[in-house]
């Protein structure tokens, strides 16, 4: 499932269910599995706001501008998972040719975008 990074949609993407309330997750083998992963991790009693702190809006308003700027500019980021588990970030152009990104260098172009 692709996370929602639009600050102006808070919508799940797709018709994902939102956060916190997993498709299927009232019964069932799934619902079994879930429980058992977060009690393993300690955050079954966690309570996950419905928005992020405050003091991050100015940061995902940064991330917004970057957004929108690079759109503007015919690029797009994206993410995938790598078969050994680990998340490849590349930018890519109109062409589709892409480049990848480390992700001190996706927060300098965010930095760098949003600033405009």
């Amino acid at each position: 499932m692709t996370a929602n990074i639009d600050p102006i949609n808070r919508a799940a993407p797709g018709g994902a269910a939102p956060a916190g309330q997993p498709s299927g997750a009232g019964s069932g083998q799934f619902a079994a599995a879930l429980q058992k992963a977060q009690q393993s991790q300690g955050v079954a009693d966690a309570v996950i706001p419905p928005s992020p702190p405050a003091e991050l809006a100015g940061h995902i308003a940064a991330a917004a501008r970057a957004w929108e700027a690079l759109s503007a500019a015919g690029q797009h980021v994206s993410f995938t998972e790598t078969p050994d588990g680990r998340v490849s970030i590349n930018l890519h152009d109109e062409e589709g040719s892409g480049e990848p990104l480390s992700g001190s260098s996706l927060f300098d172009l965010i930095e760098r975008e949003g600033a405009e």
